[in-house]
Parts: structure tokens; sequence; C-alpha cells
């Protein structure tokens, strides 16, 4: 029996979400609708009793505490909100812990699971058009941005070569690829490929689908769910992001210097990152990386390659740099055939340490 009609249980459910301390979901038609495709209002009712920060979540006793139902029903209400995706899981000490989902996560875990029925097609159309509105709103709404630019050098992704001890003294740990994929492998981090959200939902290129590498708890639940491709070694996913760079992709993580959720490959015709850069022209929307391209005028033949593969429009006709659209993703670098290019560190901006850290400084730098 709802004390609530229909209605209300979903915008109180927004509401609910809009409480993010990291991310915003401010009222639109598009999302009452889509919170409609995605829970039912039995389970809109028990997730109104989930944290909308997942740093806090609860076990299934605590819900059903909270809630005054019965830990059996609330449980399995709990795990069809799993399995569908609609909330999000994690073990800690041995105890399953529920909590709802920020924005970022919310839209991607339908995508990720590579859905291309007539629903997920009908939810792309609304998260398409609600991002065009409210994207600076829910995103973009800190001074510090959620996820940063991974600046890719053939040392910096490949097994087979090291880095030099001079590039090594100026690139951060951080800012090589391989360096912290071997981590998570050698900490115990579990390591998944599952689809590109963005290309899945608005197909709007022809770049590849299965390319964004996931870790830790975000790995453990699609393994759980039985929604990632596959499980991966730290080599197997250095291969698929060498891919991905050779398909022009850009890589893109959690701006932080350890412990991170994702790699995303992004293009800017989907990606809701680099989207919110080219489309809702929001500087806000992903930290550059601390590198620049160089070009070396000498061995240049003007192939054009650099021109081609850059995905921000950083060079113009004439093989000249624009350093305004410059985001210092390496493409450039990487695919010249001449090594006329080359990434050269000017900055040295250092991320937040852990996604606790970086969670903290978003909230506390909100703008909206």
């Amino acid at each position: 029996m709802f004390l609530l009609s229909c209605e209300d249980i979903y915008e109180k459910l927004r509401r609910k979400i809009d409480e993010s301390p990291f991310l915003r979901l401010p009222r639109s038609g598009e999302i009452i609708e889509i919170l409609k495709l995605r829970f039912t209002p039995e389970e809109a009712e028990i997730a109104l009793h989930l944290p909308c920060n997942y740093f806090r979540a609860m076990s299934a006793e605590e819900v059903a505490e909270k809630s005054g139902r019965d830990v059996e029903y609330v449980k399995k209400i709990l795990e069809r909100m799993v399995k569908k995706g609609s909330i999000f899981w994690f073990k800690k000490e041995g105890v399953d812990r529920y909590s709802l989902m920020p924005v970022f996560g919310f839209f991607e875990i339908v995508f990720s699971d590579g859905r291309r029925d007539p629903e997920a097609r009908r939810m792309a159309e609304l998260w398409d058009k609600y991002f065009d509105k409210k994207g600076n709103e829910s995103l973009f709404v800190s001074e510090y941005p959620l996820a940063r630019i991974l600046p890719v050098k053939k040392e910096t992704i490949e097994l087979g070569i090291s880095v030099s001890e001079e590039y090594r003294g100026i690139i951060l740990t951080f800012e090589i690829v391989k360096e912290y994929v071997l981590a998570a492998e050698k900490y115990g981090r579990k390591i998944a490929l599952v689809e590109c959200a963005c290309r899945v939902a608005f197909q709007n290129c022809d770049k590849p689908t299965d390319t964004c590498i996931i870790f830790g708890r975000s790995a453990e639940y699609f393994l759980k769910r039985r929604k990632a491709l596959r499980e991966l070694t730290a080599e197997e996913a250095l291969k698929i992001l060498k891919r991905n760079v050779e398909a022009g992709l850009v890589l893109a993580t959690n701006n932080t210097q350890y412990g991170q959720d994702f790699i995303c490959s992004c293009c800017t015709c989907c990606c809701g990152l680099l989207r919110g850069l080219v489309k809702l022209n929001n500087p806000r929307a992903i930290a550059r990386s601390n590198f620049i391209p160089v070009r070396d005028v000498e061995l240049c033949t003007d192939c054009g390659s650099c021109i081609e593969i850059c995905p921000m429009s950083a060079w113009d006709k004439d093989h000249n740099w624009v350093e305004e659209h410059c985001i210092g993703c390496g493409l450039c670098e990487y695919h010249c055939p001449n090594g006329a290019i080359k990434m050269v560190k000017v900055k040295e901006e250092i991320p937040e340490k852990s996604p606790a850290d970086a969670w903290r400084k978003i909230a506390e730098t909100r703008k909206i």
C-alpha cells in the first residue's frame, strides 16, 4: 500500500538522488520518465531509503529497519534493482551493501550492458534531450572536474617499451597508464571490460564500443551482474587500450592520483565528458592533461595525420597548434608517422589522491 502516488514517488526519488554531494539531478520531464523506466513503484519506495552517497552504502538489514519492511522482502527488491542496474552494490567485510547511483553511473549502467532494445533506445533519446538541457546543471557543477585526460605516449601504454629515466623524472605515476593498470592487478583489484555507454546510447559514430576498462568495486559490480564483457588481466587491458588509441579514442579517467574506477576511451560525438567541452562549451567538464604537443618543423612532412586524428580540431589546416582547443591527449604524437610531434610537460597540476578525496573536493567547490 503506497502512501504516495506514483508521480510523487518518482519526484521524491529524483530529489533524493539530487541530494548527492557530488552530482545533481535537476527536475525535467525526461528524468521523471527515465526513473519510471528504471524503477517500479515498489522498487522506488525501497530506493528512497538508500543513501545517495555510496561511501555510506547500507546493508539490507539497515534498509529494512529504516523502511519498516520485512528484511526478506527488502533483500528481494534490492537484488532485483542490482540485477537491473538501477542501484549500486558492493561487498564490504563480507556484507552486501547498497546505495543509489549518482548521475555519473546511473546513465552509463544500462548502455554499458550493451542494451539496444526499444526501451534502451527510448532511454537514450531521453538522456540526449536531458543532457542538452540540463548537462551543465548535473555533470559539471564543480570547479574540480570529475575526470581528467590521460596523456598517451608509446612509453606510457605499451608494455614492451620502458619509460626513460629522463622522462620518468617529469611524468607522474598517474600519467603513466600502464603503471596503474599493473598496480590494480598487483593489489588484487578486479579489472573488467564493458561496452562504452555513450557510443551504445547515442550511436553517432562507428568507433568501437567494447572499449571501457573498469576497476575495483565497479568491476566487481559488473561481474556480479554478469554484465561485463569479460574479466581482464592487466596485460589484456593494456592491449585493449592500445587498440583504442590506435582507433583515435581519447583516454580519460578519474581525476585522482590512484584508485581509478575506470578508463574511458572517448570520442567527441558521443562521450558525455568530451561533449561537455565541445557541445556544452563547459571548461570544467574535464581536466586537460599537463602536456601539450610541440611540432618539429624539420621532421614534419605536412602529411596531415595530426589534423585527421585530433578529436578537438587543435591543429589547423597549416599544421599550427591551436592552444585553446587542445586537451593534451597525445593522439597526434602517437599517430605521427615521422616522429615530428612530441608531448611536452608544461604544468604540474596534481589531482586529489583518492576517489574519496576527489568527491570531497567536488562537493566543496560546487558552483550549483
